[in-house]
């Protein structure tokens, strides 16, 4: 048995045994000023038993572990989308390389056990407004 999985492009028949979608949609932006900006939406899964606030520390710690010069400016609860999806909003920096990244990260409860991250992340230090401004679109989403 199979089923359409669609793609912006298109199409594909896959196999109803399908355990898990982990895709990942990564769109890039140039800003006025030069600088780029990224938008990272992936999924995941919360592990066995564990709540939406368990698994963003749990994936908090494997930041701190794994990026260089980790730090978590602030971590908030909100909601997402038009079905008001829980969430979790998470600002924080990191070296990558030499590079430094900003980002803002919404993780949202989308199901049982279904995860949504909406990431905006970019080389300069995020404002108050720029935070503002990403919170609130995510906070648009038009969920299916």
């Amino acid at each position: 048995m199979q089923f359409p999985y669609h793609i912006n492009e298109g199409t594909l028949d896959v196999f109803n045994n399908l355990l898990f979608d982990k895709s990942v949609n990564a769109l890039s932006y140039k800003l006025n000023d030069g600088e780029t900006a990224q938008v990272i939406i992936s999924r995941d899964q919360l592990e066995a038993g564990e709540t939406l606030e368990q698994s963003t520390e749990r994936q908090l710690r494997t930041m701190a572990r794994q990026m260089k010069q980790f730090v978590k400016h602030s971590q908030t609860p909100t909601t997402v989308g038009s079905k008001t999806w829980p969430g979790i909003l998470v600002h924080s920096q990191f070296m990558n390389g030499n590079q430094p990244v900003h980002q803002v990260q919404i993780v949202a409860q989308n199901g049982e056990t279904s995860l949504l991250i909406f990431t905006l992340s970019t080389h300069f230090p995020l404002s108050e407004k720029n935070i503002s401004m990403w919170q609130e679109k995510v906070k648009n989403f038009e969920a299916n």
